[in-house]
């Protein structure tokens, strides 16, 4: 499955990522090759919170960061968080309205 998402980068911002769990690894690599590629390992990720709105956003806060963006429109927003589930070292917090 992918998952695709928007990052704030920026003031007004944002960049196409496409979310991954590598093993032990969340991975959020870019569309665009010149943008940077982020790696976060799962156990340095304080939480991943998954918000169901009207366009489902995703905040990962670190020690160090906030990471915030939306899902793109039509992400399965269930098989998202089945496939996130599958690393038990993300702390994962779902606020559905």
């Amino acid at each position: 499955m992918r998952i695709e998402v928007r990052m704030k980068t920026g003031f007004f911002k944002t960049t196409a990522y496409e979310l991954m769990l590598d093993g032990a690894l969340l991975r959020l690599a870019p569309d665009d090759p010149q943008d940077g590629e982020i790696l976060l390992p799962a156990r340095e990720v304080l939480s991943l919170t998954l918000r169901e709105k009207k366009q489902p956003q995703i905040e990962i806060l670190t020690r160090g960061n906030i990471y915030a963006g939306v899902f793109e429109q039509g992400t399965d927003f269930q098989e998202t968080l089945r496939v996130l589930k599958g690393n038990p070292d993300l702390k994962i917090i779902c606020e559905f309205n």
